[in-house]
């Protein structure tokens, strides 16, 4: 972290932040984030107190800090020394979670390896009556929900395995609302690995706010109070219990920016639903909560957590009567492991894909018809993204071929778009939509003062395509262009303001996580061989990283245009069944392909 001082710099203004640009921070590694501590100084005066701040928002290498308000007040314009300091806070409470997951959950939910049958929460009877909230639920959606309430396997983890598109978040929400309807004593921990997540479940949680008894909670990092990442919807059930806060609020009830800030027991616990990120809900353990106080703890995007943070609110289950729900999707981005050594021993993946992978959850399609075990995972399998031609490729690498599309192809939305896209691309056929590849020989490029790569070709060429759909009237809220490296996605984004385009969404895989739409372009930039070591030590690219191939091409609904170097990518096994199944389906356009990808004796 100390990498990050400069001994001399001046700090720009941002309204109520005072803010510093640091070259190529985007994509470094360790990055500097929010909660990390700032020291700065004047320089030319060696008298003058140091003044300790906390980065509050990082936006690409613009870094935003806070400090005292006599720091900002006086700060105008000098040169000051700065250091960055780590915030350990956030670890120290993953390090207490690990101390306590095996006394408060014991070895057979760590590492599970035997099915151990429980008197269920619930009677068959009760379940046969039981009344929908939401009345469009699947028969995976309902199965879920049914052996949740049940709970016959309990404290063993139920897993909701939820592919793209099929409706995940849509099954957790009605999975709290029957709980809290019919097992009244409940109270409901909700953790997600990221505030986005969080803010997400509590905005289609208090949809229903009237149609269920109890209250709901979302509980913030102070540094998030003000933010404008906080949905104006959902500030109203928000709170902040933040230790560091404690000497300023004194247990008063405080409302600032329309969120409640206070630190009492009482006002957090008496809540049905509390919704947080993992991390912040370690601050529940420094109140003292009794023993079972939350009888449910789900966990959603449970895929993206590492296992010492997904301890954190798993900790808080009482192992003798509670329940855990885990919801995710293990083919989905993972959480990102820097750490070399725990990569040699297996631990770059999180606690749902591991279990997964082991008795008495893992695969069987000799034992069980839809490979699962019921009493421990669902898997839901009804897309309601994606047309066939393009569920069809990754439900064949990632989910066993089980995807079964849903989409209301008639929408006249869709047949425009693929009249669109079919004429663009020239083809003569019935227009269908799907996975297309644009073969390009680019070259990597990086400017000097940044490690980041761009492909002006690529680049060039995504425009040219983005210019076309414009011209055919489709708008720019209907594509998003994924790339995987920061200086192609600024490279692009310059290209659209000189050619005089309106921007649509620009950015990483993990920006469109969880989000979709109709026309999705990917950049996979790289067309040199040589730095693909590069991208699988710092989790970069698209070679040789399944679990971003599956979700860049998910996000689309209609068409997804991979724009690429085919002879590098097919390196890469299962890019390679991507350049193939574009060319199988006459939807390959470009360079000359590698002799594995042509299609021969035909």
């Amino acid at each position: 972290m100390r990498a990050y001082d400069i001994p001399k710099a001046f700090l720009i203004r941002c309204q109520e932040y005072l803010g510093l640009e640091i070259k190529g921070l985007s994509e470094k590694r360790p990055s500097l984030i929010q909660g990390d501590r700032v020291i700065v100084k004047d320089v030319w005066n060696p008298n003058a107190s140091n003044y300790e701040g906390y980065i509050h928002v990082v936006k690409g290498d613009m870094v935003l800090m806070k400090f005292h308000q006599q720091f900002h007040e006086s700060y105008s314009g000098s040169d000051v020394s700065i250091e960055f300091h780590f915030s350990r806070m956030s670890y120290r409470r993953a390090h207490q979670a690990i101390n306590l997951a095996l006394s408060n959950l014991g070895v057979d939910v760590l590492f599970p390896s035997r099915v151990l049958s429980r008197t269920p929460q619930l009677t068959r009877e009760a379940l046969d009556n039981v009344s929908w909230f939401n009345k469009n639920l699947n028969v995976e959606q309902k199965l879920a929900i049914t052996n949740v309430l049940l709970g016959e396997c309990r404290p063993l983890p139920y897993c909701i395995y939820g592919p793209p598109g099929t409706g995940k978040t849509v099954t957790v929400i009605e999975a709290i609302l029957q709980i809290l309807s019919l097992l009244p004593d409940s109270r409901i921990l909700v953790a997600t690995p990221s505030n986005s997540a969080a803010n997400l479940v509590t905005e289609r949680l208090i949809q229903y706010s009237n149609v269920f008894s109890g209250s709901v909670v979302r509980l913030l990092a102070a540094h998030l109070v003000g933010s404008d990442s906080i949905p104006d919807i959902i500030r109203p059930f928000c709170a902040t219990l933040d230790i560091a806060r404690e000497n300023t609020v004194k247990s008063r009830h405080v409302v600032e920016n329309g969120i409640n800030l206070n630190c009492q027991t009482s006002f957090i616990g008496r809540h049905r639903v509390t919704i947080g990120t993992c991390y912040n809900i370690g601050t529940l353990a420094q109140m003292g909560l009794p023993k079972g106080h939350f009888t449910h703890v789900i966990v959603d995007e449970a895929g993206q957590a590492t296992e010492p943070e997904i301890m954190i609110p798993l900790t808080f289950t009482d192992k003798e009567n509670g329940q855990i729900i885990l919801a995710g999707d293990p083919m989905q981005l993972g959480p990102v492991i820097m750490s070399r050594y725990c990569k040699e021993f297996g631990m770059d993946e999180s606690y749902l894909s591991r279990i997964l992978d082991t008795f008495p959850y893992q695969k069987d399609f000799d034992a069980y018809n839809n490979g699962y075990n019921n009493k421990l995972v669902t898997r839901l399998i009804d897309n309601y993204r994606s047309l066939k031609e393009i569920l069809t490729l990754p439900s064949a690498m990632f989910y066993d071929a089980s995807l079964v599309e849903k989409i209301e192809r008639s929408q006249p939305w869709i047949t425009e778009m693929l009249n669109v896209v079919s004429e663009i691309f020239g083809s003569n056929e019935k227009a269908t939509g799907g996975i297309y590849v644009y073969g390009i020989k680019g070259c990597n490029m990086r400017a000097e003062d940044s490690p980041s790569w761009y492909n002006p070709q690529e680049a060039s060429m995504l425009a040219l395509t983005v210019c076309k759909l414009y011209k055919k009237n489709i708008k720019p809220t209907d594509i998003g262009v994924i790339a995987p490296y920061i200086a192609q996605i600024k490279y692009i984004r310059m290209l659209f303001d000189a050619m005089g385009l309106p921007q649509a969404k620009i950015g990483t895989v993990e920006e469109f996580q969880g989000q979709e739409r109709p026309i999705i372009l990917i950049s996979t930039v790289r067309s040199t061989e040589a730095h693909l070591f590069e991208d699988q030590r710092n989790t970069l690219g698209f070679v040789k990283n399944p679990k971003r191939l599956n979700v860049a091409i998910t996000r689309a609904q209609v068409a997804a245009i991979v724009f690429c170097d085919p002879t590098l990518l097919s390196r890469d096994p299962l890019w390679q069944r991507v350049v193939k199944y574009a060319v199988e389906n006459d939807k390959y356009i470009g360079c000359d392909l590698p002799y594995e990808c042509q299609q021969h004796g035909q």
